[in-house]
């Protein structure tokens, strides 16, 4: 939280150490990944309750009609389906199995492609935001942070810049006991020295940037430190505390 104008507290970090739970195995949620019920937002029945859908943004539609499709979406739900993009069904499918064999090795050898403890983006592991949470999520990861090729060479079996300038929706999952659950998400960067800042004439319009440029390694690094807050962090005149 802000300590006084124009400062910011970086956020509270717990120290979990070195969690590598065997998925396969657990019969129970330990209680280092049990986490108390959370009324702030609608159930998972709820959300599957008839008339009830995730919105879906057509791109094979005008793009009038695509930006209507996501204005609409952003602003009742914060998350919507994609169809008409163009991406061969196939493709998909051998995605998702891709992504069930290399989960459904052994610990050990997952382990062998670990994400180092500092500093490393790329490999295998626990949630990277887990430090600013009291409790462990349930799942894993495999992160591939630059050429996929490349990472693929070395480590199978053995990765956005409009997110610096809009706050993203509060991403929640809910465990199923009876399946695993699979996602595949791709972020894309400019340049590492590329800087990203307010388009010209918003800028215009108001009469001065309310952020100032930063480059991509930048913006990951006050994630890094500040979770939530780096897009605050990024505001003119705001200073971090260390």
């Amino acid at each position: 939280m802000p300590t006084a104008a124009g400062q910011i507290q970086p956020p509270r970090q717990y120290h979990h150490g070195t969690h590598h739970l065997d998925f396969e195995s657990a019969i129970e949620v330990p209680d280092s990944h049990a986490w108390p019920d959370l009324d702030d937002l609608p159930s998972a029945a709820a959300a599957a309750s008839p008339g009830t859908s995730v919105p879906v943004v057509d791109l094979s539609v005008s793009v009038d009609a695509v930006l209507g499709q996501l204005a609409s979406a952003c602003a009742a739900w914060g998350a919507f389906q994609v169809t008409g993009h163009g991406v061969p069904p196939g493709l998909l499918l051998r995605a998702e199995a891709a992504s069930r064999r290399l989960f459904a090795l052994p610990t050990s050898h997952k382990l062998r492609a670990a994400r180092p403890a500092e500093g490393g983006a790329s490999g295998y592991g626990t949630a990277r935001i887990s430090c600013f949470f009291p409790k462990l999520m349930w799942s894993e990861g495999f992160t591939i942070a630059g050429s996929p090729l490349e990472h693929a060479r070395t480590l199978w079996p053995a990765g956005d810049p409009l997110a610096f300038w809009y706050k993203s929706v509060v991403h929640r999952a809910v465990v199923d006991r009876s399946r695993h659950r699979i996602s595949v998400a791709y972020m894309c960067g400019p340049q590492k020295d590329a800087k990203v800042s307010p388009l010209e004439k918003l800028v215009e319009a108001q009469g001065r940037a309310a952020y100032r440029a930063v480059t991509w390694p930048e913006y990951l690094n006050l994630k890094g430190k500040l979770f939530g807050m780096a897009l605050e962090s990024c505001q003119e005149d705001m200073l971090v505390d260390e």
